[in-house]
């Protein structure tokens, strides 16, 4: 006869703290490779135990074990589960099925494990074995105690494994189910081992082929009722559990239909905590320089004054006006050799002369459209381009032009086109086109527009004060506003383009520099400009950086601190959610060890749920970073309500974010899951009841 196991000396004692139980004592025992035997003994006798050993549910001491004539002296956990996935199947007493998951699905698992295929007939032919075909869609909780244990026997079948473990298959059945229990096992046993542990000494010497009797871990009598006619059995080799990934997906987000409002508070208070820390970052690593060169290149150029401005609390400003005279565009020029610039000179009359009818203009319109002329600036065609500056009606400037031919930006068309044109002072012109304002003179006709420029205003960053302006709402923000005024009296919108060769002797307002990617790439022009007392760079953005820069870290900095708290608190919530789901799923992680599953698999399917929180964490904290987080530290830590687009979230910083998130995850979930796959699957199992 053909032996399927053989036990040689098998000593196994459970140790704790304080004391220790000798559970099996120097057992020998060899098994055939088919027939049913029985393990019979009084409770606390050993035979759980020794059933444990036979299935690779739990480790040994000493001794050696043997299967089909191989040692196992070398087996490694692997080796085990290898073992429990290709050659065994288990009948529980209390049965072992995920309730979760319906008849069919239950009995699937095994088969998803080997990685066998055509499972549907496979699980079919399983359940019509035990007698339950047309159950596949039932649930667990459905079922009675008895059609319970069948689905584990169809299981144990589906998986074909060689030898079938069975404790107290009929303990929690009547008599009736529980014969019927013990006939479908004796018809398996035709085939393969069934061993079964029992209390019922009866029911094990009607249906036994062997009958093994333990006392005190040791075996005491070994019986054989019938003879087993030996039979020739092709074995296959061993196979390491592969799980399909709709499988561990299911498994890994079970959780969080069980505990959604835990899964809720936990995402929550992470999306605050690491957006908080992402926004924080920004602060803390502030790179004014850099920062002020994204400025400038957006805005295609630098705008220099020398008035300081002092962006205070509540985005309010105090000017104190100071020009470039002679000597100081003189000596600008000098200092920065390799640098264009273009500068805009005081204009006389800066609130009247220029022919507007101002009865057409109340209060709340001028907020956008300010009437009035803020310097004359010379350039030529050519340079004009090189800022991106476009002709919508007339001409360029050119040296063809007199001393008084001007041209006039958009912006100021803008302004005609609702309060109208007059004329010598009493004819009111309607201005609708841009070819209606050529040949209109200006400050007592003294000058002639001979041009209209686009010069790029933006007037969908600013529609929102536009709006107010005409009264479409009334939603007012003196931030908004302020950096609107600053805005639209510097650079070209606010001036008049005189001819090239036009030299004014008049001091000037602010110079002008075309964005080169060479010369602005260089931090050190930045630097001088930036860090200098005497000029700056005057756009409502470029005040923020100036003057708040040092601020503005110390605030993120202070942010960070925060932001550390609030991790903590959710590393300790990720914790916290992971071991409480696997304390949930102790009896589920017990039932798929039993069956084969690796711990790797284990704990993928805990690192995947974690990466899953993460996921769903990264895209909320994703939203609030954007329209919570960032606004809310820009008005903490700039004192502006305006919004400031060249310090938003940029891909980098997700990338950062993701990173924050996945590692505190991951390494949240190892913490709980170090101290699960250190357990064997009996262990498991039973740390779950």
């Amino acid at each position: 006869m053909l032996n399927m196991i053989e036990l040689k000396n098998i000593n196994k004692t459970y140790k704790s703290k304080h004391s220790s139980v000798t559970a099996l004592q120097k057992v020998s025992i060899t098994l055939p490779d088919r027939g049913m035997v029985f393990i019979a003994g009084k409770s606390g006798c050993g035979k759980t135990t020794l059933l444990n050993v036979l299935g690779g549910l739990d480790g040994f001491d000493s001794g050696e074990f043997y299967y089909n004539d191989e040692s196992t002296k070398e087996y490694r956990n692997a080796d085990w589960d290898k073992y429990r996935n290709s050659f065994v199947g288990f009948v529980f007493q209390e049965n072992n099925l995920l309730e979760e998951y319906n008849v069919y699905e239950n009995v699937k698992l095994a088969i998803n494990l080997q990685g066998a295929k055509n499972e549907s007939d496979t699980v079919s032919d399983a359940l019509k074995y035990v007698g339950l075909d047309g159950y596949q869609k039932r649930n667990i909780n459905e079922l009675s105690g008895g059609q319970k244990q069948r689905v584990t026997i169809a299981r144990a079948i589906a998986k074909s494994s060689r030898i079938l473990l069975a404790d107290e298959p009929t303990g929690s059945l009547d008599e009736s189910t529980g014969r019927d229990v013990f006939y479908l096992l004796k018809t398996l046993s035709e085939t393969q081992l069934v061993v079964v542990v029992t209390h019922d000494i009866t029911s094990a010497k009607i249906y036994g082929d062997m009958l093994i009797e333990m006392s005190d871990g040791r075996i005491t009598a070994v019986t054989n009722l019938k003879e087993i006619t030996n039979k020739q059995v092709v074995y296959s080799k061993a196979k390491k559990s592969q799980l399909k990934p709709s499988i561990y997906f299911t498994l890994a987000t079970k959780s969080f239909k069980q505990a959604p409002f835990r899964l809720f508070v936990l995402v929550l208070l992470s999306m605050f905590g690491f957006s908080l820390m992402t926004g924080a970052l920004k602060f803390s690593f502030w790179q004014p320089y850099e920062l002020q060169n994204q400025v400038i290149e957006s805005n295609g150029k630098a705008i220099i004054s020398r008035t300081p401005i002092t962006i205070e609390h509540g985005g309010l400003g105090r000017i104190e006006e100071r020009f470039f005279n002679s000597n100081d565009l003189t000596n600008f020029k000098n200092k920065f050799q390799n640098i264009k610039v273009f500068n805009v000179a005081e204009l006389s009359g800066l609130y009247g002369g220029i022919n507007i009818n101002y009865n057409q203009l109340n209060e709340r319109n001028q907020i956008y459209y300010t009437p009035a002329f803020q310097g004359t600036i010379s350039i030529n065609s050519h340079d004009l381009e090189l800022f991106g500056i476009e002709l919508l009606a007339g001409e360029f400037p050119s040296t063809q032009w007199g001393p008084y031919d001007v041209a006039i930006s958009e912006y100021l068309f803008e302004i005609y086109s609702i309060a109208n044109y007059i004329e010598n002072g009493l004819d009111e012109i309607e201005i609708k086109n841009y070819e209606d304002l050529i040949g209109k003179k200006l400050y007592d006709n003294k000058y002639t527009i001979r041009g209209v420029l686009n010069t790029h205003f933006l007037k969908e960053e600013y529609r929102f004060i536009k709006e107010y302006a005409l009264g479409i709402h009334d939603n007012f923000s003196i931030d908004w506003t302020t950096e609107f005024s600053r805005y639209a009296q510097i650079g070209f919108h606010n001036s008049l383009f005189m001819n090239p060769n036009y030299d004014s002797e008049k001091n000037s307002k602010y110079l002008i520099i075309p964005y080169d990617e060479v010369v602005f790439s260089d931090s050190n022009f930045i630097r001088a400009i930036f860090d200098s007392s005497d000029y700056l760079f005057v756009d409502y953005y470029s005040q923020i950086l100036k003057y708040q820069a040092s601020d503005s870290a110390s605030f993120g900095n202070i942010m960070i601190v925060i932001a550390l708290v609030a991790i903590a608190f959710a590393v300790i919530l990720f914790a916290n959610f992971i071991s409480v789901s696997i304390y949930d799923k102790m009896r589920q992680i017990g039932i798929l060890r039993a069956l084969g599953a690796t711990k790797k698999s284990i704990t993928f399917i805990f690192i995947l749920q974690s990466i899953i929180i993460a996921l769903i964490v990264l895209a909320f904290s994703s939203l609030m970073i954007n329209f919570a987080i960032m606004p809310l530290l820009l008005i903490m830590g700039t004192t502006s309500t305006f919004p400031f687009p060249w310090y938003s979230i940029k891909f980098i910083d997700y990338v950062i974010l993701f990173g924050l998130i996945a590692i505190t995850a991951i390494v949240s979930s190892l913490l709980p899951l170090v101290r699960l796959v250190k357990k064997t699957p009996r262990e498991i199992i039973a740390s779950s009841k």
